[in-house]
């Protein structure tokens, strides 16, 4: 079986300097950080300046389920160890470290190839996302931590085929409940990941640990869904914010995708109760996109561009509006996938065979990762894309962007050095082109999808 040491050893010297420029880039965002407390920040600390003060999940007074609970109460709990909001940044530039922990350890599932996850780790320790938003009161860092762990504890379950594997995918299941309790958009993920369930080698095996993670997933959710429905009579499994931003998606306002018009949106549910804001901004957002498909289809172009959109505005990039690790991850990637081989084959070198026994679980966790990356685009087509959107699934775009960087280092030197010559030419055009480019690029896509016509105001 594959070891974590066969793809990155802990102590291997690139391994740990690549920790420690993930460590000392996150520290010093973390020393920088002031915060924007007002916003989704602002929300957060309400809510958890209720648990800490009252006992009770409320906003402005008002007992609620607009957000999800989990982060509130991470608040909350730092909340009541100190005063100050260094302490919730620092644990959650731990966690982006610890997500560069679990890369390495997903990597070594795929592949035996070092330079793999050596180049999967340089990309997420320079990942600006990944450095910038672990500063912020922001739940994206805890819940992107969450999801990969969860992912880890499955496929570990898959490989080890042993009497403790279903305690494994029950992890799986319980850190999966813990970030879908963080942001609901995982309520979908176990029926993508069981769909998903055909293509493995071992299906069996596979559907018995998606079961058990699903059983212990529900458990997760159950309190306090079992909470929302003694409290407002509906059956609410997280959270009632899907259907502002469903309606907001498919009726962006002028700022953009993500922009909150409170008059606009209560205008258009006729209410101010928030579980029947949700249910009627649900139907309508669907109604809508039923009624009128070609614009539907056009809303979902704009908004697979927004989730990769290198000129994002949104991510944390210094000194332009182009952010260049969005554009040289994507162009990584896609090295990878154009000489994508079949699993049973290294990820990072064309032509290396895996360790004997290995090309099931192999298979498995590349369906997992798969699934659950299709999974958040399909939903960012449906709802938005955006950088905050992105963050959870980066890590996987850093595995498949590693694998890309391996195999540039496998081509002839004749086509790598122009390669990277010219990819290095565009990254610098692009950036230093900064505002004008982009408003040529917005000009092209309005020509292109009439984007502007999509937004009203």
């Amino acid at each position: 079986m594959i070891s974590p040491a066969c793809a990155c050893s802990r102590i291997d010297p690139i391994y740990i300097s690549l920790l420690l420029l993930a460590l000392a880039l996150r520290l010093g965002a973390w020393s920088l950080s002031e915060g924007n407390l007002s916003g989704d920040e602002g929300q957060y600390l309400g809510i958890a300046h209720e648990i800490r003060t009252e006992g009770r999940f409320a906003l402005h007074g008002e007992t609620t389920a607009w957000r999800p609970p989990l982060y509130p109460a991470f608040l909350a709990l730092c909340g009541s160890l100190t005063e100050s909001l260094a302490l919730p940044r620092l644990i959650q530039v731990l966690a982006s470290l610890a997500v560069l922990e679990l890369v390495a350890l997903s990597v070594a599932f795929l592949t035996r190839d070092r330079r793999v996850a050596h180049g999967a780790l340089f990309l997420g320790a320079l990942s600006p996302c990944w450095i910038g938003y672990p500063t912020e009161l922001l739940s994206e860092t805890l819940f992107g931590f969450l999801l990969l762990a969860a992912l880890v504890a499955l496929i570990t379950g898959l490989e080890k085929r042993g009497r403790d594997t279903w305690a494994w995918h029950a992890i799986s299941g319980v850190l999966l409940g813990a970030a879908t309790l963080t942001r609901s958009v995982t309520l979908l993920l176990p029926l993508a990941w069981l769909l998903a369930a055909p293509f493995a080698e071992r299906r069996r095996d596979f559907l018995k640990a998606i079961l058990i993670m699903a059983l212990a997933w529900i458990l997760t959710l159950a309190p306090w869904t079992l909470r929302n429905a003694l409290r407002f009579h509906a059956f609410i499994p997280v959270n009632t914010m899907s259907g502002v931003v469903l309606w907001q998606g498919m009726n962006p306002p002028a700022e953009g995708f993500g922009f909150c018009d409170w008059e606009a949106i209560d205008r258009s549910a006729g209410t101010r109760n928030e579980v029947a804001r949700d249910r009627i901004l649900t139907r309508k957002g669907m109604e809508q996109m039923a009624a009128d498909p070609a614009n539907s289809a056009r809303l979902a172009a704009i908004k697979l561009l927004w989730l990769f959109n290198p000129w994002d505005g949104d991510s944390h990039a210094l000194g332009s509006p182009f952010n260049p690790h969005t554009f040289a991850l994507l162009a990584f990637a896609c090295l990878f996938l154009i000489r994508w081989r079949k699993p049973g084959r290294d990820l990072g070198r064309p032509g290396a065979e895996a360790p004997e026994g290995t090309h099931e679980i192999r298979r498995e966790a590349l369906i997992l990762f798969g699934a659950t990356f299709v999974y958040f685009v399909l939903l960012a087509m449906v709802y938005y894309g955006s950088p905050r959107f992105r963050t959870p699934i980066d890590p996987i775009l850093w595995m498949a962007a590693g694998a890309g960087l391996a195999r540039l280092r496998d081509l002839p030197r004749g086509v790598r050095e122009p390669l990277c010559v010219g990819l290095c030419l565009i990254l610098g055009a692009l950036y230093f082109g900064g505002e004008e480019i982009k408003n040529h690029m917005k000009a092209a896509l309005d020509r292109t999808l009439d984007y502007s016509s999509l937004f009203s105001g």
